[in-house]
């Protein structure tokens, strides 16, 4: 499952993955592994230092990762024990 509004943000300010993962500090394939969901959990600084560098308001990194994660375990509901 991505994180859309990560790759939406990013992709509408022409931004590649290699300069977000510059910018905050990460491997681009870490980075990657954010953005398509592969990572399930990623540190709150890893998250403020990517809502800075692409614009993103606290508010709308709240909204939109707490929205992320819900969808995640509406999708896997079948095997949480």
């Amino acid at each position: 499952m991505l994180r859309m509004y990560l790759a939406k943000k990013r992709e509408g300010s022409a931004i590649s993955m290699r300069k977000v993962a510059d910018a905050v500090g990460i491997d681009v394939h870490h980075y990657q592994r954010i953005e398509t969901g592969d990572v399930a959990r990623v540190s709150f600084l890893i998250l403020c230092k990517i809502a800075i560098f692409l614009d993103i308001s606290l508010y709308e990194l709240y909204r939109d990762e707490s929205a992320y994660q819900a969808k995640r375990k509406d999708k896997w509901t079948d095997w949480d024990f």
